[in-house]
């Protein structure tokens, strides 16, 4: 029988405090993301929409550009038209890497009883949700209010001094600002506690994914149904309608509900979502002896 003499040497480096390990969480699984090709791809095609829109915008104010079609310089379209048709866009791109991340935050790790594990070392709950939590609202950070700033920041280039976007700053620029980071916050944290809760409520991945799409579908179908039976708009009810009505009333367009309502049922599928989660990753049979 062969005998092995197994030595371990002491960790010489630096420690990371007890208050910070919980970030190497969202740092492996942001890293994991990066590498593989189709984390890429969603990343690229949710950025098409922001290159054709600075395009648009480039040409339609260069007065070089637009001599040569004989059209004055300058859109027809409004700044704040042109922000709500880009968030309502980006919207549907956070569906992919949505539903494509969001399953496999939680369910591996309960399927193979990893949370004993964490929890044993210096990660609390809170930490393990808050990493989780990071993890997928990075993403949905970059598709939603980081582009739009940057288109924000490309109007503000590219229309003239003589444009309103200028001239008119607080009554026309500045509500734009304030609604591209409103509906972009909005939606990141809906879909992120959505996702994580989703992912949290069962072991298998693919149910997961299943179950975030019922989430986000069902629920403001049966605010849609509701409100026709009660002849009464309940769209705030419905994740996906209740963020559609945010963005109808931040900029400009008709709205079947305040703001006011809208920013409620967003405000109830980011708080409900994360209470069950904490609940269901409460720590049982969990012993740090």
């Amino acid at each position: 029988m062969a005998v092995y003499e197994i030595r371990y040497k002491p960790w010489e480096g630096d420690l990371v405090p007890n208050k910070l390990r919980w970030l190497s969480i969202p740092k492996y699984s942001l890293m994991a993301i990066a590498s593989r090709g189709l984390g890429w791809s969603v990343f690229g095609a949710g950025t098409l929409q922001l290159l054709g829109y600075t395009v648009f915008l480039v040409v339609i104010n260069n007065p070089v550009l637009m001599a040569l079609v004989k059209a004055p310089p300058g859109s027809a379209i409004s700044p704040d038209r042109i922000m709500r048709a880009f968030m309502f866009v980006q919207t549907f791109f956070c569906l992919g890497p949505l539903v494509l991340a969001a399953p496999k935050l939680v369910a591996p790790e309960l399927q193979h009883n990893a949370l004993s594990i964490l929890y044993a070392r210096p990660i609390t709950k809170l930490g393990y949700y808050g990493g989780k939590y990071i993890t997928l609202a990075a993403i949905l950070s970059f598709l939603t209010w980081i582009q739009g700033l940057f288109l924000f920041l490309v109007m503000y280039v590219t229309y003239p001094e003589t444009h309103a976007f200028h001239t008119s700053f607080g009554e026309v620029a500045w509500p734009l600002l304030k609604g591209v980071m409103i509906h972009g916050l909005a939606i990141t944290a809906v879909f992120t506690s959505v996702g994580v809760c989703a992912s949290s409520l069962t072991k298998n991945s693919s149910f997961a994914g299943g179950l975030l799409l019922m989430m986000l579908f069902g629920s403001s179908f049966i605010g849609a149904f509701l409100g026709e039976e009660l002849a009464q708009p309940l769209f705030a009810i419905g994740i996906w309608s209740s963020l559609q009505q945010i963005g109808q009333n931040l900029f400009g367009a008709e709205a079947d509900l305040s703001l006011f309502a809208a920013l409620g049922g967003a405000i109830f599928w980011t708080v409900a979502p994360t209470l069950v989660a904490l609940w269901r990753l409460r720590p049982v049979d969990v012993h740090k002896d």
